[in-house]
């Protein structure tokens, strides 16, 4: 997924801006100078801060909910600052916690916010503001790079201890610099200089090289009142599209494989209880056609022999008259008038009931369905037979 790099202007923002699109690696991909609308597309949109617009301090941070530190750092940092605290813009790394002693960026608030303003004019969205140079983490070898600013060689130094802006030229760089052990690289119209200063080869690092490092900062500055206000259809989106970002990649990649297991186990276990119901019939079909010869599927045919085995041992079943007038006695309305008659045939009982009322019907025969038993009225004659069975 691409990434847009929008090295912050000098000044107010213009009308056209350099800009620099890059892969997930930092490779660079294409660049050029134009307005808004012309901008390719990309995953992401990252303003870039040069070293020069930054301040780096270190400060412990009090043992106070996160909320609080912002208001806190001013104090904190209040010897060391030279502008107005409510002009800067304080930003912490996303490891930060409660009472370590950790860095803080520092630059002036204004010129980000009317870059993020200018940039998301045309519906872009600014995902983050990223330092070119940071500090580095302790143990890491310093780097440093040779910047030719209209033929003023400036060296980019950072280590452990922070990132620190120096000229080339004069006895204290060299005194600073020299013996110690460092990645050294250069602008194409610096290494010249560098080599001859260094008496050793350097790295060879364009401009547009040295912006696209800032698709890899581990440094997100957009914070504190630079932080997107998202509310309603506006955050699901914001939500979206942070989702979208590389860090979250190993997330989707979960998430695709924990859809992809759910679905596959899904669809074996629904294989499992097919072949689970297909072995039930089978076993059945083999029971039915073991104890009954000649069955085909018939289970009507089935029913009728079963009723003949138990008429044969004496046995009452849901078809004979027992089932049903027990059925019958069971659920009669209470207030209904006794049966005068009653006559059964094949698996139909009939009863006679002089003086019944319509309107009882309904809740008598609902009644009868709970016990597997249908019923017709014919006037005062009632008609029961199991259910299924029904002409």
């Amino acid at each position: 997924m691409p990434t847009l790099i929008l090295p912050l202007p000098d000044g107010p923002p213009a009308d056209a801006w350099d800009w620099l699109l890059v892969d997930d690696g930092g490779a660079l991909l294409r660049q050029g100078h134009d307005g808004p609308a012309l901008w390719p597309p990309a995953e992401r949109v990252v303003l870039a801060l040069a070293p020069q617009r930054l301040t780096w301090m270190r400060a412990t941070l009090p043992a106070t909910p996160a909320k609080r530190w912002r208001a806190a750092l001013p104090g904190l940092l209040e010897d060391a600052l030279l502008d107005d605290p409510e002009q800067l813009l304080f930003a912490l790394p996303s490891d930060a916690r409660a009472g370590s002693d950790t860095w803080v960026a520092i630059t002036p608030m204004a010129p980000l916010q009317a870059a993020i303003e200018a940039a998301e004019a045309t519906g872009r969205r600014v995902d983050g503001i990223a330092p070119v140079a940071w500090p580095l983490a302790a143990g890491e070898v310093p780097q440093a790079h040779v910047q030719d600013q209209a033929g003023q060689l400036r060296v980019v130094w950072r280590d452990a201890d922070g990132v620190t802006l120096l000229p080339l030229a004069g006895g204290y760089s060299r005194q600073r610099l020299a013996g110690v052990a460092a990645r050294w690289s250069a602008d194409p119209a610096a290494v010249a200089a560098v080599e001859a200063w260094r008496e050793q080869a350097v790295a060879v690092r364009s401009a547009s090289q040295t912006w696209a490092e800032a698709a890899q900062s581990p440094w997100n500055l957009r914070q504190g009142p630079l932080t997107p206000q998202l509310r309603g259809l506006h955050a699901l989106q914001h939500l979206g599209h942070r989702l979208m970002q590389p860090e979250w990649r190993a997330w989707r990649w979960g998430m695709v494989a924990l859809v992809g297991a759910q679905i596959v186990g899904l669809n074996a276990l629904a294989f499992q209880q097919q072949r689970q119901e297909r072995a039930r019939a089978q076993a059945l079909q083999a029971a039915a056609q073991s104890q009954f010869p000649g069955w085909a599927g018939d289970v009507g045919r089935v029913e009728r022999q079963l009723g003949e085995l138990r008429r044969a041992a004496g046995a009452s079943g849901p078809q004979d008259i027992e089932a049903l007038l027990g059925a019958a006695a069971r659920r009669w309305p209470e207030g209904a008038p006794a049966v005068q008659a009653i006559a059964f045939e094949g698996d139909r009982l009939t009863l006679s009931a002089p003086g019944w009322q319509d309107d009882w019907t309904p809740a008598f025969g609902q009644a009868l369905a709970a016990d597997g038993v249908s019923l017709q009225q014919d006037g005062p004659r009632l008609v029961l037979q199991p259910r299924g069975n029904t002409p």
